[in-house]
């Protein structure tokens, strides 16, 4: 038997409470969500050392006993949390929610949580907050795991010794493979493939298994020592570092690297006697790590309740109902841990073990059953189309004069489209009409980047100039017709740019100013600058509302403060008949309230960005510009 390692126990409570938080909003722990790939690290380390030590002893791997071992660790909590969220999710039945909810009962019974979820919802998405199980696809990634590692070992312990090192090259170059596949594979694996998936996800577990051979071939490096004491602290400040100042986002896999290596740095060299091993051992941190996976478990189910009835019925979120969501899963998770958890680790055999499960595990089956042919809802009867955007620049592509071709092919670009993730969404109007005109542009946008060269956002510093590339190819005087597309109200709120330019001052208006010298020294260059005013925005997520009140399509009044959206009060000064400010409240908002729904089509995806849907209505905003195109072309 493995040795027991108290530290490990509290590194899991370092990752449950990371997880926590960042779900609760608590404090600054915007990289909370990373805790499971800590988790991901731990399960692979500590499955591979009791492996190891098995196959050391015996010669060989009891498939039998492994297989018994996960699901006396993994069923029986499991299954009690799936069917006590049932009535927490009652509250939402007779909608799609729960229907989908109930295919997530059984998606997660059967250990395929992570594959249901990359088919239905995003993890930074809107269908997140409305997914009781959505945290159950870390379960579906380590249970796919525990399926394929012991038949590896078993594997392994029938190699003759010379061949144990190809065995490992083989399952190295599969970790390394994974990595790059998640890193590297957006061309052709979708992100929520690679946040969700085993194939893109078994790197991070092979991780924890190297780190497990490394200490099962070497253990002295764990002695405690100078340099294991400064590695081991190295790796626990990497990992709160990457909390705190990491975020969400498709950009997971570097962030999940750094986590990912910071664990295994910590696991490598901590030891029990050692600062951080005193720290994370101490009794406190060790219970909360005993009962983390409870914790894990009952934490979203009260999440979600929460969320819903904040969105449904209005309350408040704040830190008082965070606490109270924080202790009443702490309660649960140590009645569970207790009475559920601990009883079954007694369990010796699989008659034993199954006896009280098989019945279990039939409740959900009967629950999932009840729930989705009783009380489900249909799917919203409203489309949801994001088709026909152009696609975000490859600074690669900018800086070689390649950008995202829209209209007739052949021609000379008349026009250029530029700015953030709203320009892509506003992007299917713009093609729309430059294929009704035949009149050809180009598109230059990335995701999180206004067209503001001197201001990044803070998350973005270390991303390459795209905003400058974008103005230099515009000075040059290729392109005559320069739209520029952007969250502008953002600007409104500095503590999230970092500013690099010359004004002595970072506010507002600074960022007004810088506007309008962008701006003006396009139109110094003779160019026609259009530039789309900020869309009407939501406070509730509009698909989120709309979804949980029955498919009423959710409706909000314009605010009344009589407020000058940033780009309009910005471009005030500019007297020239060559600006042209767009206007899209009168189209999206005509009787002064937003509507998520018209014509039977959502025309948000989320609070400020225009479905492909919404982003076509507003052609008769932008046609001034084709006809004025059109009309130089004839002169």
């Amino acid at each position: 038997m493995m040795r027991y390692r108290p530290e490990i126990d509290g590194l899991r409570a370092v990752a449950v409470l990371g997880v926590f938080l960042f779900h609760l909003g608590l404090g600054p722990f915007s990289g909370g969500w990373l805790g499971v790939d800590i988790f991901f690290v731990i399960s692979g380390y500590l499955i591979s050392s009791l492996l190891f030590r098995e196959l050391a002893e015996t010669g060989t791997v009891s498939l039998s006993g492994f297989y018994l071992r996960r699901v006396r660790r993994i069923g029986p909590a499991l299954l009690v949390c799936l069917i006590g969220s049932f009535p927490l999710a009652l509250v939402v039945a007779k909608t799609y929610i729960f229907s989908q909810y109930c295919q997530s009962l059984l998606a997660a019974l059967f250990s395929v949580s992570n594959i249901f979820f990359w088919q239905h919802a995003g993890y930074f998405e809107l269908d997140a907050q409305l997914s009781p199980l959505l945290h159950t696809w870390t379960l579906g990634v380590e249970e796919q795991f525990y399926f394929i590692i012991p038949i590896l070992f078993v594997l392994l312990g029938k190699l003759a010794p010379r061949r144990k090192p190809l065995f490992f090259g083989g399952l190295f170059a599969l970790m390394v493979g994974s990595f790059l596949a998640c890193r590297y594979g957006r061309d052709f694996l979708s992100t929520p493939f690679r946040f969700y998936m085993l194939p893109t996800r078994g790197w991070e577990l092979l991780v924890g298994i190297f780190t497990a051979l490394i200490l099962h071939v070497r253990p002295n490096l764990r002695r405690r020592t100078i340099l294991t004491e400064i590695l081991s602290m190295a790796g626990l400040a990497f990992v709160v570092f990457c909390f705190i100042y990491y975020s969400g986002g498709s950009h997971f896999t570097e962030k999940a690297l750094f986590v990912t290596l910071g664990t295994a740095l910590f696991i490598g060299t901590v030891t029990e006697s050692s600062i951080c091993g005193r720290v994370l051992g101490a009794k406190p941190v060790r219970f909360i790590g005993k009962i983390s996976y409870s914790l894990y478990l009952w934490h979203w189910p009260l999440i979600f309740l929460w969320n819903l009835a904040a969105l449904r019925y209005g309350f408040s979120n704040g830190i008082l109902p965070s606490i109270a969501i924080l202790l009443v899963a702490t309660l649960i998770a140590t009645l569970s841990w207790k009475f559920v958890e601990t009883p079954f680790r007694r369990k010796g055999s699989w008659s034993s073990c199954l006896k009280p499960l098989v019945p279990l595990a039939l409740v959900v089956c009967v629950l999932a059953w009840v729930g989705f042919t009783r009380l489900g809802g249909g799917q919203t009867v409203y489309a949801l189309n994001e088709d026909g955007a152009a696609h975000f620049s490859s600074y690669e592509d900018i800086e070689q004069g390649h950008y995202y071709p829209v209209g007739p092919q052949g021609q000379t670009p008349q026009f250029i489209l530029i700015g953030d993730s709203h320009a892509k969404a506003f992007s299917p109007a713009v093609i729309a009409l430059a294929d009704e005109y035949g009149i050809a542009g180009v598109t230059g946008m990335k995701d999180g980047t206004g067209p503001l060269p001197n201001i990044r956002r803070l998350n973005r510093l270390t991303s390459p100039p795209f905003a400058a590339r974008w103005q230099e190819h515009i000075l040059r005087g290729d392109i005559k017709n320069v739209l520029m597309v952007a969250k502008w109200d953002r600007y409104y709120h500095p503590e999230s740019w970092k500013y690099l330019g010359s004004y002595p001052q970072w506010n507002p208006d600074t960022a007004m100013r810088e506007l309008r010298d962008t701006v003006q020294a396009i139109l110094d260059a003779g160019c026609e600058v259009w530039i789309l005013d900020e869309v009407p925005n939501f406070s509730k997520d509009p698909i989120v509302m709309t979804r949980i009140h029955d498919n009423k399509p959710w409706q909000e009044p314009l605010e009344a403060d009589g407020k000058i959206h940033f780009a309009r009060k910005a471009l005030t000064d500019i007297h020239s008949p060559h600006l042209h400010i767009l206007d899209p409240y009168p189209v999206l908002a005509p009787e002064g309230r937003v509507t998520a729904v018209r014509d039977g089509r959502f025309l948000y995806k989320d609070t400020t960005h225009l479905t492909s849907d919404g982003a076509l209505l507003l052609k008769p905003v932008l046609r001034p510009m084709f006809d004025a195109m059109r009309a130089e072309d004839r002169q």
